[in-house]
């Protein structure tokens, strides 16, 4: 197949076509008017005005300064949406700070009020003990011992007094002896778990200080990201009205256009991050299971060292081996016992001359004899080869294994790839929680709001999920805790989906429901929507609910 020559053109023959070029364009968006000097004639005789170079560069200027002019616009709308998703950030961080201390504060609530049940339960207890120990004070007072229940109950010493005097009773019989013990292990028992109500009374008080502050930091934080909002607005709307002069478009078609493009980065942003995590995951997995694999060859190479040890030592005790000897041995002792019949018959033959004929039955006998002696004889040594026979081919297989050992015990391991994440069935729960989630929408945003119509994000999530029957803390670092792992890829209609730089910095919480969408509650200022997952700080690990 022949190609078309290329046409070469020179340097100033490339300038020219490439101005023309130019120019033809800029006047057909009439961004430049047609030059009124230097007319050239038209192949039907008529001119047309040519632009000059001035004019060309004049153009070129023009476009570059608008491409500059679009370029800052769009920075300057991108700095102020950045600012503004920080502030909402920082916001929603310190809300969900706010939620874990709720919880932490709940939690050693509960904490206090169950050692203090427990301590007032001792102690009432302890107070029975004193009655039964004031009983048994009276009974020694009236038996004579110098001990005055009355005054020994009231006694500037308080309770141990008592039970310290109390103590030498034991000589009153095994009643008072058990009224004695038992008031002293009440005793025991009151203080240890009054101790224990303490500390969880100030660990309570610890944490309601902290939720405190945590909720001042959350309603500051609020107050910026409010007051970010309404600055940033300002500057967006500026940088849009002039993308739009600039591009020739409309200002909603301008905002939905950088939406557009913010959220395809996000996206990529989104995928780079699971691939990379499933990367570093992969890696660890291959990791680990080379280190088993290795392990595992190990193992197997020395059972196998084991295996040919004991083939080895059960060849050179085979049963078939020491069957070889005996059985060798029995064969030549046959074969001795016919020799010997067989020249017992030869002496008795020759000695018995004319008296052969009456002794012919007994040489006949003796020789039948020697025959059958040497026949078994013949068997046991045919029998004693194939048992050394099978002593060797034992041993030979014990060799085999010993060298298959060995080769397994010198083998390199190799790569072993990653498995993929095992995940189940999606909850059958879930399809409830979508449906609690999905009425909610159109709800208003408040953070710290758990329902019924003011909800925040991992408000939301709770009430979705409890409605499904599954218990979720109202904080989103909880819910990270106590949710399945499992990359983006595999997520399932309600799994939950989380934001941050990391697991320890979590500031907001969704609920998948397909197509790369999620169910949530976005912000203050915001109801409950629904909308891309593909946020700028989406971690790639998701959470289904157990």
């Amino acid at each position: 197949m022949q190609s078309t020559p290329r046409v070469r053109r020179g340097p100033r023959a490339g300038a020219r076509a490439a101005s023309v070029s130019v120019t033809v364009a800029l006047l057909t968006l009439g961004l430049v008017a047609p030059a009124s000097a230097d007319p050239a004639p038209s192949p039907t005789g008529s001119t047309q005005s040519l632009p000059s170079e001035q004019d060309v560069a004049a153009a070129n200027r023009a476009a570059a300064d608008q491409e500059a002019q679009v370029a800052t616009a769009q920075a300057q709308y991108a700095a102020a949406a950045d600012r503004l998703e920080l502030a909402r950030r920082e916001a929603a961080l310190a809300a969900e700070q706010y939620n874990g201390a709720k919880v932490r504060l709940d939690a050693s609530t509960k904490a206090f009020a169950d050692a203090d049940a427990k301590a007032r339960a001792a102690e009432r207890a302890l107070a029975t003990a004193k009655v039964n120990l004031g009983r048994v004070a009276a009974e020694t007072y009236e038996s004579g011992h110098d001990l005055h229940g009355l005054e020994a109950l009231v006694s500037p010493g308080g309770p141990q007094a008592v039970l310290d005097r109390a103590s030498g009773l034991a000589t009153l019989g095994e009643l008072q002896t058990g009224v004695v013990r038992q008031a002293t292990g009440d005793l025991t028992r009151a203080t240890e778990l009054r101790r224990a109500a303490q500390r969880a009374q100030d660990q309570r008080k610890a944490d309601e200080t902290a939720a405190l502050a945590a909720r001042t930091r959350a309603g500051a934080a609020e107050q910026a990201a409010v007051a970010a909002a309404q600055a940033t607005q300002a500057a967006q709307d500026q940088a849009l009205a002039t993308l739009a002069r600039l591009n020739q478009t409309s200002v909603d078609l301008e905002r939905r256009r950088q939406e557009g493009l913010r959220l395809e980065a996000d996206q990529r942003a989104a995928a780079a991050r699971e691939a990379a995590a499933l990367a570093e995951a992969a890696q660890r997995d291959s990791e680990s299971l080379s280190a088993d694999a290795a392990a595992a060859e190990a193992a197997a190479a020395t059972a196998a060292k084991e295996r040919a040890a004991a083939l080895r030592a059960a060849a050179d005790r085979s049963t078939a081996e020491q069957t070889r000897d005996t059985t060798q041995a029995a064969a030549d002792r046959a074969a001795r016992e016919a020799d010997a019949q067989e020249a017992a018959a030869d002496r008795t033959a020759a000695g018995t001359g004319a008296g052969a004929t009456d002794h012919a039955a007994t040489v006949a006998a003796s020789r039948r004899k020697a025959r059958a002696a040497r026949a078994r004889a013949q068997e046991l040594a045919a029998e004693a080869s194939r048992a050394r026979k099978a002593a060797d081919r034992a041993r030979a297989a014990a060799e085999a294994a010993e060298r298959s050992a060995t080769r397994a015990s010198r083998r390199v391991p190799g790569y072993v790839p990653g498995s993929a994440v095992s995940v189940g069935a999606p909850n059958p729960r879930a399809k409830k929680a979508i449906d609690f989630a999905m009425s909610q929408v159109g709800d208003w945003y408040l953070w710290g709001g758990a329902g019924p119509d003011r909800w925040d994000c991992s408000g939301l999530v709770q009430g979705a999920w409890g409605a499904a029957g599954s218990r979720l803390d109202h904080y989103s670092g909880s819910q990270w805790a106590q949710t399945q792992r499992l990359p983006l890829s595999q997520l399932q209609p309600g799994d939950l989906v989380f934001f941050g730089k990391d697991a320890a910095s979590i500031h907001h919480v969704g609920m998948y429901i397909g197509n790369g969408k999620m169910v949530n509650a976005p912000h203050t200022g915001a109801q409950v929507r629904v909308e891309s997952m593909y946020w700028s700080d989406l971690l790639p690990y998701g959470g289904r609910v157990r």
